[in-house]
């Protein structure tokens, strides 16, 4: 559940780059946490 959160994903070299964008936004970036395996319809394969 959501709730009032909002979520973005970057695509970051750094967590740097991440809080200046934050900062610049003027959104808080609280937590930040790394995605390490992306599971979209983009990354799925057809069952042959």
């Amino acid at each position: 559940m959501a709730d009032d959160k909002t979520f973005c994903v970057y695509l970051a070299k750094d967590e740097a780059i991440i809080q200046r964008h934050a900062k610049m936004s003027g959104f808080p970036a609280t937590k930040i946490t790394q995605v390490k395996r992306l599971f979209d319809p983009t990354t799925g394969y057809a069952a042959t």
